[in-house]
């Protein structure tokens, strides 16, 4: 019977790494959706919230699982920027969540 890592067989825990890919890979779809919410119409600007609400909640779960230092208040920002930009549509507000997307980008370099 073999111990744990004794084999140096890899954990099939995913590593930060994972969680920093995943979160970009997110960050990029949720601002792709975005982008185009602001100039679509009916269903089709209903369809894109719900895409930017489901790659919100993955952001946020990726998020969760990543150390580095203020990512979870960037995170915490960005989510109440795009609720008030959705509340408001102003072009601060916006803006307002374009800068997040960049900050957290920033943020989640390793």
């Amino acid at each position: 019977m073999t111990k744990i890592g004794e084999n140096n067989t890899p954990s099939n825990s995913p590593n930060s790494k994972f969680y920093h890919k995943d979160l970009d890979t997110h960050l990029r779809k949720f601002e792709m959706a975005f982008d185009s919410y602001t100039t679509s119409q009916g269903d089709e600007k209903t369809r894109l919230k719900s895409v930017m609400d489901g790659h919100l909640i993955l952001i946020q779960s990726a998020a969760s699982e990543i150390m580095t230092p203020n990512i979870h208040k960037f995170i915490a920002k960005l989510t109440k920027d795009y609720h008030d930009y959705l509340t408001f549509n102003s072009d601060e507000h916006f803006a307002a969540v374009k800068q997040d997307l960049q900050t957290i980008r920033e943020c989640n370099e390793i």
